[in-house]
């Protein structure tokens, strides 16, 4: 199987695209921060997930943000970002 099939891309891919491991990418799915759009024969993204593994990347290394805590720090991010939007209406 191509690396690249129709609209997907396969984990070795988005690794490639995000300048991460594989087994990162795994790892990704295994905390369901991410959600592959296939899993079998492999696991399969459309590429619309790219931002966001790179979001996920820039947080565990750039602030040290585990892998585990990482929905709650997302979740704490989109409402600082709602509240901003409601501040400027």
């Amino acid at each position: 199987m191509n690396a690249v099939t129709d609209e997907y891309i396969n984990a070795r891919e988005l690794a490639l695209v995000t300048r991460t491991r594989k087994r990162t990418i795994e790892r990704l799915v295994s905390f369901e921060l991410v959600k592959p759009a296939k899993e079998a024969p492999e696991l399969l993204f459309t590429p619309d997930v790219v931002p966001r593994v790179n979001r996920l990347i820039r947080l565990h290394i750039e602030l040290g943000v585990g892998w585990s805590s990482m929905e709650v720090v997302l979740e704490l991010m989109d409402r600082v970002k709602y509240l901003e939007r409601e501040i400027d209406r």
